[in-house]
């Protein structure tokens, strides 16, 4: 990996407490208590800066029409470096069975299905919301 990539990353470190205090939202039966939050990114197509430029706006039109979370946050890249993503998607929800609902609800299918052709790569993480 690019040494300096490395360098411009940060990374997160948990203490033995912080650990203990995220696994206090989850059951033993490995479902979740508490809100959730959960991040999406894209890289999108686009063969000139104004086709990404397009498509990261369609991306972020279609998902500011969704509903069913507590928070929703979306951000189009500014930093222009070649390994970002273009489009953030930061959202949470009461519970993990509230995301769940999110992700099989017919509009939230509608928009991915829409916005299928558009995405290079994706990426996800959802986590204990604090």
């Amino acid at each position: 990996m690019n040494k300096r990539l490395l360098q411009e990353w940060s990374f997160i470190s948990f203490s033995a407490s912080q650990y203990s205090e995220q696994r206090r939202y989850f059951k033993s039966d490995s479902t979740m208590q508490g809100p959730v939050r959960h991040i999406v990114m894209w890289r999108v197509r686009g063969d000139t800066p104004e086709q990404r430029q397009a498509a990261r706006l369609k991306v972020k039109a279609a998902f500011e029409s969704l509903r069913g979370m507590t928070h929703m946050e979306i951000g189009l890249d500014i930093s222009e470096v070649d390994y970002a993503c273009d489009v953030v998607l930061v959202t949470e929800f009461s519970r993990l069975e509230d995301l769940k609902s999110y992700a099989d609800h017919p509009e939230h299918l509608r928009v991915r299905a829409e916005l299928g052709d558009l995405r290079i790569t994706r990426h996800q993480v959802d986590y204990p919301a604090q």
